[in-house]
């Protein structure tokens, strides 16, 4: 049988020479006489086939990972201040003056936590006619251990909460300031005027 000039995509063609379609007529006639096949009889046979298959689901990691939740921050209404009531007295000014400086040169441009604080700072003054010593004005401020607070410190607000313990404390005048502490929901700040002999 001959496909004449049939072309096949990137097949290359080639003349077909005369000779060789005679012998491929004479080569499939020789094919039909010996292909004959004996007719064979079938038998259909009930069989049960069971067929499981698995199924693989690929779950790829999500590209967006959430966010971290913000730490607890201070709730300042509900400060608490703890007077000492006792104990070494100083005037008015310089509790403010250790306070202030605190806020301004300690804790400005930080952010108090758990696992950081600054330490108490410690403002000396010198004693004076109207007093028996001088004076050693302790300040501190430091997140509450298991609170999972972080504050920003806000420098005006920094000197509120000081205030609290100053004004709250020894309210009968301005110069017999004894300290105290001021306990919040995050953070617990302390002023203790103490003798600098």
């Amino acid at each position: 049988m001959r496909l004449g000039n049939t072309h096949i995509p990137g097949s290359i063609l080639s003349p077909i020479d005369e000779n060789e379609e005679e012998e491929e007529e004479e080569e499939e006639e020789e094919d039909e006489e010996i292909c004959a096949l004996p007719q064979k009889t079938t038998k259909t046979v009930g069989v049960t086939v069971t067929a499981t298959s698995e199924k693989t689901v690929i779950v790829e990691p999500s590209t967006t990972s959430k966010a971290p939740a913000p730490a607890k921050t201070p709730d300042f209404s509900k400060d608490q201040t703890k007077c000492y009531d006792s104990g070494q007295w100083t005037r008015r000014a310089r509790m403010v003056n250790a306070a202030d400086t605190m806020c301004d040169s300690y804790l400005k441009g930080k952010t108090l936590m758990e696992k950081w604080n600054p330490g108490e700072v410690k403002s000396t003054f010198d004693r004076v006619d109207s007093e028996v010593t001088g004076v050693q004005i302790v300040a501190f401020v430091e997140a509450n251990p298991g609170s999972g607070c972080e504050w920003k410190v806000d420098v005006n607000q920094c000197k509120t909460e000081f205030r609290k313990i100053i004004d709250e404390c020894d309210t009968n005048g301005e110069n017999r300031k004894q300290g105290g502490r001021l306990v919040g929901d995050c953070l617990t700040w302390r002023l203790d005027p103490n003798s600098d002999l």
